[in-house]
C-alpha cells in the first residue's frame, strides 16, 4: 500500500486551521506562532508538487 503524502499534507493543513479556528473562539494563541509557521511550510511543499 502506497501513501499518498500530498493528502497526508492536505489533512495536517486541515487540522492546523481547526486548530487556528478554535483559538479565535476561545481567544487562547498559545503555540500560534509554530502553527503558522507549519502551516506556511506545508502549502510551500504542497505547491511544489
Amino acid at each position: 500500500m502506497k501513501i499518498d503524502f500530498r493528502q497526508v499534507y492536505i489533512d495536517r493543513l486541515i487540522e492546523i486551521e481547526n486548530q487556528i479556528r478554535k483559538m479565535r473562539k476561545t481567544n487562547n494563541w498559545t503555540n500560534y506562532g509554530k502553527l503558522k509557521e507549519e502551516k506556511i511550510k506545508i502549502k510551500e511543499i504542497l505547491r511544489g508538487n
